[in-house]
Parts: C-alpha cells; sequence; structure tokens
C-alpha cells in the first residue's frame, strides 16, 4: 500500500533507502514504522538508533524467509477486509485498520500475530545496536500497580547477560513527620522568641491565555 507520511531529512531519507522491504511488509506493520518515523525529531537517540537497525535488518532478509514471517498478519489483514481501505495517512490508516479489526473480532489475533513476529525480529535488532563489547548500562523499569503480567517474567530474557536488583519502593511516599519549628532569639534585653514565617510572596502577574493550534 502506498503512503503518503510527508517525511522530511533524515527520517524521509531512511524511507526512500528502504522503500522495497517496507512495500513488502503488511500494511500495519508499514503505517506503524511510518508513523515512528513521522515523530524522528521528537525521538530519543536510541529510539533513532532502534528505527534504523530494526529498517537495515528487514532489508537483509531474504524475501521468502520475510515473506514467511509476515504471512500470519498478512493472513489476518486480509480476512479484516484491511486492503480495501483507502487511508493514505499512516496515522489515520492505523486508527480506521484497529477499528476494522475490532468490529471484525480479529485485534485479538492480529495482535497475537503482530507480536511472533516482533519476537522474532527483535532479538536480533537488539545484538546489532547492543553489541557483547559494548559499555555495561543500567536499565530500569518502573511497572504500574496493575500491570496484567507476571513482571518476574519481564526479565527472563536478560538472563546470562546482566543481573535483576528489585527495589522494594513501598513506603516512599509516606507522609513526612513535622519538623519542630525553629526560634530565633531577638536583639535586646528581653530573652522572648519569636517564630520564623516565610517571606510572603508577591502574586504572579495575570497574562492572557495564548491560543493553541
Amino acid at each position: 500500500m502506498q503512503f503518503s507520511a510527508g517525511l522530511t531529512g533524515e527520517a524521509a531519507s531512511l524511507a526512500r533507502q528502504h522503500s522495497e522491504v517496507l512495500a513488502r511488509l503488511p500494511a500495519t506493520i508499514h503505517a506503524f514504522i511510518l508513523v515512528e518515523l513521522q515523530k524522528w525529531p521528537l525521538l530519543f537517540g536510541p529510539e533513532q538508533r532502534y528505527q534504523r537497525a530494526l529498517l537495515d535488518h528487514l532489508s537483509r532478509w531474504p524475501g521468502g524467509e520475510l515473506d514467511q514471517a509476515v504471512s500470519g498478519i498478512r493472513r489476518v489483514e486480509s480476512e479484516a477486509g484491511i486492503d480495501r481501505l483507502g487511508e493514505r495517512s499512516p496515522a489515520r490508516f492505523q486508527d480506521e485498520s484497529q477499528a476494522l479489526l475490532r468490529k471484525r473480532g480479529l485485534f485479538v489475533a492480529w495482535r497475537g500475530e503482530v507480536d511472533a513476529f516482533f519476537q522474532r525480529v527483535e532479538p536480533e535488532v537488539e545484538a546489532r545496536i547492543y553489541a557483547a563489547d559494548a559499555p555495561r548500562r543500567l536499565v530500569v523499569q518502573i511497572y504500574g500497580s496493575g500491570i496484567a503480567v507476571q513482571r518476574e517474567k519481564l526479565w527472563a530474557r536478560f538472563k546470562g547477560v546482566g543481573v535483576r536488583v528489585p527495589l522494594i519502593l513501598e513506603g516512599v511516599n509516606a507522609p513526612q513527620r513535622s519538623r519542630p519549628s525553629r526560634r530565633r532569639s531577638t536583639r535586646g534585653s528581653s530573652n522572648r522568641t519569636r517564630r520564623c514565617t516565610p517571606c510572603a510572596t508577591r502574586p504572579a502577574r495575570a497574562t492572557a491565555p495564548r491560543r493553541l493550534p
């Protein structure tokens, strides 16, 4: 499917360089990569390196192997009728295709095929980014209290290449005990003391709201 992504700079160069492999990908994966490239100026350096490594890795795959790897995604897309969508904006195509997948009851099947594809791809992509002789790194993962996966299993893939050190943060946000007021002696013959009070702050000057685009 042909998309109109409106890319510029390095993102446009990457898309042109890897246009052949992008055209061979299922439409939903093609659109996903283009949406990430549209964010290029806002991506952190490691995120940009990941996109470069991903496109480079996919471009090196023999055609038959890549077609086999994405066959499940392409099958679900065909069942949902995604190939009949006419939207050319990658972001709007993502919204429309996922809405169609949900409407046809195929979103879970599609999500499973996408996960299986990236589980196969990502170890090789990360091996390109993080070589065995690369400097050591500290990775911090923060889990929400309502996370729906088994947290212990998230680190299984790092066994043999790192050490997991759990941090128990319970009670970190507990209210602190109030500190006693500091008292300072006043000058003069009197022994009375007075409490130090913070200076009054001047109210901020009101400004007219800016009109957002």
